[in-house]
C-alpha cells in the first residue's frame, strides 16, 4: 500500500509559515468607472431599438442590466461584464 500524505517528510510551503494572509481582498467598487455622456445615449439607443445588438460601446463586452429601482433612484444601472464600466439610465430619455 501507498503511505499516508500526512506522514510523508514534505516540506509545508513557504507562505503558509510566513504568517501573512494568503487571501487577496478583492474591492471591485475602486475599479468601476463610468460611460461617457455620448456612450449613455448610445446604450439608451441599444436598449430602446430591438434591432441593434446592445453591447459595451467601449471594449464590446456584454452588458448587464439591473433591476428598476421603485423608491428614490430614477433609472437603472447597466454594467459591462467584461470592462466593468457602470452607468444610470435615467427613466426618461
Amino acid at each position: 500500500m501507498g503511505r499516508d500524505r500526512r506522514t510523508m517528510e514534505q516540506p509545508v510551503p513557504v507562505e503558509r509559515r510566513s504568517g501573512l494572509d494568503r487571501r487577496t481582498i478583492l474591492d471591485r467598487r475602486c475599479r468601476a468607472r463610468a460611460y461617457s455622456p455620448d456612450a449613455v445615449t448610445l446604450i439608451r439607443q441599444m436598449l430602446l431599438d430591438p434591432r441593434l445588438t446592445v453591447r459595451c460601446p467601449e471594449c464590446d463586452g456584454g452588458l448587464m442590466l439591473g433591476p428598476k429601482h421603485a423608491r428614490g433612484a430614477a433609472g437603472q444601472v447597466v454594467h459591462c461584464t467584461a470592462c466593468r464600466r457602470t452607468a444610470r439610465l435615467d427613466a426618461s430619455p
